[in-house]
């Protein structure tokens, strides 16, 4: 089952809505700017009011804000990283910043937090970060057993528990791992 990544425009107020798998809002995004400006050349030709070109103008700017915050990861957004915690778009440039002789547990641990980087709630399931992986032909043989090992090595923490589903958080010692686990440049 492929999850399902929904951004909502209102052409009214100059919001615009994607919906796709991630790759595809994430391409989306990405041009995101070059289509404000399209837009705004199509709006300047039309008879809309002033009030609806300002309330216009006016989303358009918070709609690349919380796309620019979005990408961001949580941790981030309060306080500045290294320039190496800068997470890209893609999982693949993310993978491509660290070293090829990775355990599995680190390689799960690089799946987990570029999970939780693109998760709203700053957090992330295990099975999304094995899902990553799978997508990108990284094999995880046992997932309980390398999701254990993170977690006695306080690499990831368990932040909720609901009946059979677990989420959980890299914490700030696992960030710290991934930091010395990148190439450096």
């Amino acid at each position: 089952m492929h999850d399902i990544f929904r951004i909502r425009v209102k052409t009214k107020t100059g919001e615009i809505e994607l919906e796709g798998s991630q790759l595809f809002v994430e391409k989306k995004m990405e041009k995101l700017p070059a289509l404000i400006k399209k837009m705004d050349h199509v709006l300047a030709g039309t008879n809309i009011s002033t009030t609806n070109k300002k309330i216009i103008s006016e989303n358009k700017t918070k709609a690349v804000a919380q796309a620019s915050n979005k990408n961001k990861p949580a941790s981030s957004k309060n306080s500045a990283h290294g320039k190496h915690m800068i997470v890209p778009h893609t999982f693949r440039l993310w993978h491509a910043k660290f070293t090829s002789k990775l355990r599995q547990a680190d390689v799960l641990l690089i799946a987990c937090y570029f999970v939780q980087h693109r998760s709203p709630d700053n957090i992330f399931k295990d099975f999304l970060a094995k899902n990553t992986l799978d997508r990108f032909g990284i094999p995880i043989t046992n997932l309980d057993a390398s999701i254990t090992r993170l977690i006695n090595e306080q690499l990831i923490l368990v932040s909720k528990k609901m009946g059979k589903l677990t989420l959980y958080k890299v914490s700030t010692k696992g960030r710290e791992n991934l930091e010395e686990l990148i190439k450096k440049e």
